[in-house]
């Protein structure tokens, strides 16, 4: 993330197994049921273990420069 979103504090960050209690304006995930809880904008990471999931509700990305080209 640092080296990414350089502009992004620590403080800012949250790292957590069980998602559904985040809140908050955008998520970056790469598990779909993480994204699914979800109220604010949603960002799907490629990973080989999600490539063939279609959902209409989130934005993919398939790498750091074009998600930070979509925010």
């Amino acid at each position: 993330m640092k080296e990414h979103f350089p502009f992004i504090s620590w403080r800012q960050l949250v790292f957590c197994g069980k998602k559904d209690s985040i809140t908050g304006n955008i998520m970056l995930d790469d598990h779909p049921k993480n994204l699914s809880y979800f109220q604010g904008e949603r960002y799907i990471f490629t990973q080989p273990h999600n490539i063939n999931i279609e959902n209409s509700t989130y934005h993919r990305g398939y790498s750091w420069k074009e998600i930070m080209e979509n925010l």
